[in-house]
């Protein structure tokens, strides 16, 4: 008994000898990656992103000045710095992001209606479309009536230059290539959005850098009901729904940037 005892022991070390120094110790861990070129556009090499400096603005309708909060500065400057850090993170400092914050509330020349239209479905992307364009004719436009030299002549040089729009409305939208980004002032104030606030704002970023959504949204036929197809379980996907701090870019769409 005790011989067949200690020569299945015997056995049993061998084969975890032969699994360890023959096979391998399993990895669970991705190693460093290496940039071999400068870093680009998801699937588009002639698109340099080795420095990103992003302006970001609070942006109120003209009849949302009542809702108008007192402490907008702080929260982009919060949340925009976590983005940095996330950023840096995954790219592994082949990308660098930078930001500046326009340090007064824009007002818009129109009320709601104008910017959401009746439709604020899908991220409310019309509000996107329509105060990236008042804010690039009134702010970043030489001659503009928001125009400020000092503001303009202190963005440092980079590749790529999107705007982030603070939005005293509703919705979150990017669109994929587009250099702008909307996100509701609501995400960082109410309770309901706090455990993804930050991630939605990163998810809606890497869309203007050309990353599509890592899931799809399809209406359940007989029953009206909408449902979602999970193809990536990073931050584009799944991920998308928790703590930035507890996500990721999946090491697949990360090549398609030039991170190898």
């Amino acid at each position: 008994m005790w011989k067949y005892f200690a020569l299945l022991l015997i056995g049993l070390a061998s084969a975890l000898s032969f699994l360890y120094f023959r096979v391998g110790v399993p990895k669970i861990y991705r190693e460093p990656a290496l940039a071999t070129t400068p870093l680009h556009f998801y699937d588009n090499p002639q698109k340099p992103i080795s420095r990103i400096n992003v302006t970001a603005v609070y942006f109120v309708p003209s009849d949302k000045q009542t809702e108008q909060i007192d402490n907008w500065r702080e929260l982009l400057e919060e949340n925009l710095s976590k983005l940095q850090k996330f950023h840096e993170l995954q790219f592994q400092g082949y990308s660098r992001l930078t930001y500046k914050i326009y340090e007064q509330p824009i007002i818009g020349e129109k009320e709601s209606i104008f910017y959401d239209t009746d439709n604020t479905n899908k991220g409310n992307p019309e509000a996107l479309r329509t105060t990236a364009a008042e804010i690039e004719k009134r702010l970043l436009s030489a001659g503009g009536d928001l125009w400020n030299d000092k503001f303009s002549s202190q963005l440092p040089e980079a590749d790529y230059q999107p705007l982030i729009i603070l939005y005293e409305g509703v919705g979150a939208s990017g669109a994929v290539g587009e250099p702008a980004v909307l996100i509701s002032r609501r995400y960082f104030t109410e309770l309901e959005y706090q455990q993804e606030n930050t991630t939605t704002l990163a998810h809606e970023f890497y869309h203007t850098l050309g990353i599509p959504d890592g899931y799809q949204e399809k209406i359940q036929e007989g029953y009206g009901l909408q449902i979602e197809k999970l193809t990536t379980s990073d931050i584009m996907g799944l991920g998308r729904q928790g703590p930035l701090e507890r996500t990721y870019l999946g090491s697949q769409t990360l090549q398609r940037f030039g991170l190898e």
